[in-house]
């Protein structure tokens, strides 16, 4: 039943990263109706560890992590959306 599909493409901002998934995972909406798509876009610091912890916190979420090795924006969103199971998707700065 998800109807949101979030994706943030990420490269090295891991702590940004992390506050990002802390906004989503803190909203209002019931983790049922949308699911949360990290792109990681050939991260060298610790982009998949934050993602795991997330993951391993917050099971009630649907949280996901993709490898792109491509870099690129237009890469890492191409990635996220062929992924995404919502019927709408909202792409979300890693900063943000």
């Amino acid at each position: 039943m998800i109807r949101i599909s979030v994706v943030i493409c990420t490269y090295n901002r891991a702590t940004l990263l992390a506050k990002a998934l802390e906004s989503l995972v803190q909203q209002s909406l019931s983790p049922q109706y949308y699911e949360i798509i990290v792109v990681d876009n050939a991260s060298t610091d610790e982009t998949p560890e934050v993602v795991r912890t997330f993951q391993e916190r917050y099971t009630k979420h649907t949280i996901i992590r993709l490898y792109e090795a491509n870099q690129g924006t237009g890469y890492a969103r191409n990635a996220g959306s062929k992924h995404a199971r919502g019927r709408y998707v909202a792409y979300l700065d890693d900063d943000s």
